[in-house]
């Protein structure tokens, strides 16, 4: 599946072949992954840090998140 992140300062970014994102928190030592099978559990939250793994990986902190669409 591909992923196409637009971020709030009116930039985006699109993941081609996205496998899974990973979630942490600030000071939290968990990390959750999502992948294409639980996709539905994916909450964006402002203090969250997301790393979107595909054919290039970027990590997007969840302020900065306007919305996420799923191709």
């Amino acid at each position: 599946m591909n992923c196409f992140i637009q971020l709030k300062d009116d930039k985006y970014i699109e993941i081609k072949e996205l496998t899974e994102i990973k979630c942490s928190y600030l000071h939290a030592e968990k990390v959750t992954t999502i992948t294409g099978d639980n996709i539905d559990r994916l909450k964006i939250s402002d203090d969250a840090n997301y790393i979107f793994v595909g054919k290039t990986t970027v990590v997007v902190r969840g302020s900065d998140i306007l919305f996420i669409q799923f191709m």
